[in-house]
């Protein structure tokens, strides 16, 4: 699940993982890779670090451990499976960049 969450003008998502998607240590590579795309220039929504210096926490739910974390927002559109030619462009590129 993610939730939009608001202060004052700054907008941020909210992402509680499902119960059970994965380990903390498998949802904290998955953090600290989209940490290292943002770092190299890439827009991707990495996580906002807690005061503790980590991107994440675990909370105990009625249905089991969710990880937590909260990202900066980016504003467009949710990819669907309708793409335009334009759209697989963009694609394309990026996942090119990614591979350099």
């Amino acid at each position: 699940m993610t939730y939009e969450v608001r202060n004052g003008t700054q907008r941020y998502a909210l992402k509680a993982a499902r119960a059970g998607k994965c380990t903390d240590a498998e949802y904290g590579y998955e953090q600290d890779f989209v940490l290292y795309l943002a770092r190299a220039g890439f827009v991707v929504p990495a996580p906002v670090p807690l005061k503790d210096g980590t991107s994440f926490f675990t909370l105990d739910a009625p249905e089991g451990p969710r990880q937590v974390v909260l990202m900066r927002w980016l504003d467009g559109v949710p990819c669907t499976k309708n793409m335009t030619i334009d759209d697989a462009r963009r694609l394309g590129v990026f996942l090119a960049r990614l591979h350099e």
